[in-house]
């Protein structure tokens, strides 16, 4: 709220830069701020950041999706943190409506006229049960992380790469997708 600030003994930790983003905008300050160091942001290159500081008998607060994953509490718990966790969003298979439907039918028959970008695993997932048994043989797609290429690569994308999920990054791996030989380029519904 207007006029509080950030406590100096509290940290707020982020996986990733909108996350870091928005915190930053509701006032937490750089020095309380930590965030995975690298290239990937995930829980495991977070808890590389928070692993070497003392959690026996300290509490963690996580907000995450209502079926997030445990993986961070457990190794906050592990080194000795009580962890509370908190749902502040859900996730649903998606309803489509006759455009949707039409959109998923275009890709499904001209597989190679589209580019599927991954942000989660259960993305992956839903588009399994939204377009069961289908031949995804010939699409391509990016993937924001490991994990989610995997999940991508096993529901049988015939071309998937990893991609940091930035508007430069999803532009450069466009523009390296577009180079490759055999690639036909991609047509785009802004509307």
């Amino acid at each position: 709220p207007p006029g509080m600030r950030w406590p100096s003994t509290v940290l707020a930790a982020s996986t990733g830069p909108g996350t870091s983003a928005a915190l930053r905008a509701a006032g937490v300050p750089d020095a309380a701020l930590v965030q995975p160091a690298g290239e990937v942001f995930d829980s495991e290159a977070l808890w590389q950041q928070l692993q070497p500081r003392d959690w026996a008998g300290r509490r963690a607060l996580i907000v995450r999706g209502e079926r997030g994953r445990d993986w961070l509490a457990e190794h906050l718990r592990q080194a000795g943190a009580t962890v509370d966790l908190i749902a502040a969003y859900q996730r649903h298979l998606p309803q489509f409506g006759a455009r949707e439907q039409a959109q998923l039918d275009h890709a499904l028959a001209q597989p190679t006229q589209c580019l599927w970008l991954f942000s989660s695993s259960e993305a992956v997932a839903n588009l399994g049960l939204l377009a069961p048994g289908s031949d995804w043989s010939a699409a391509g797609a990016i993937g924001s992380h490991p994990r989610i290429v995997s999940q991508t690569q096993r529901l049988g994308f015939g071309r998937v790469e990893l991609g940091e999920l930035s508007v430069a990054g999803v532009t450069a791996r466009l523009a390296t997708w577009l180079a490759a030989p055999g690639t036909r380029s991609i047509q785009s519904d802004a509307s």
